[in-house]
């Protein structure tokens, strides 16, 4: 299964691209891509902590289970990368983590 380094509170995408030890890694499952327009997505990865309607409409499917899998919404714009969200019920991304070529991803 894939994992990610998932980031609790996370200010901006660039502080979801830090350097970590690879035993913090967490498997993850994306359960819904949500696609923004550019201008959309270009606001949310450079302040991550504001509630979000996309994320609160879909709270219900972040979670960890008992296996301890992430299962995630990914946050797509124009490009290539994303953004997973694990947001524990909250409406805000409580946990996230930077997901490179997410574009291409075929995980649903």
């Amino acid at each position: 299964m894939k994992s990610v380094f998932f980031v609790k509170g996370a200010s901006t995408a660039e502080d979801l691209k830090r350097i970590h030890p690879l035993d913090m890694r967490r498997p993850y499952k994306i359960e819904k891509i949500i696609r923004l327009g550019d201008i959309d997505y270009k606001n949310f990865i450079e302040d991550l902590r504001p509630e979000r309607w996309f994320i609160s409409e879909n709270a219900e499917l972040c979670r960890v289970d008992g296996e301890g899998v992430w299962h995630s919404l990914l946050i797509l714009g124009g490009g290539r990368d994303g953004i997973l969200v694990m947001s524990a019920g909250a409406v805000y991304p409580m946990w996230a983590a930077y997901l490179e070529n997410a574009a291409e991803t075929e995980d649903l």
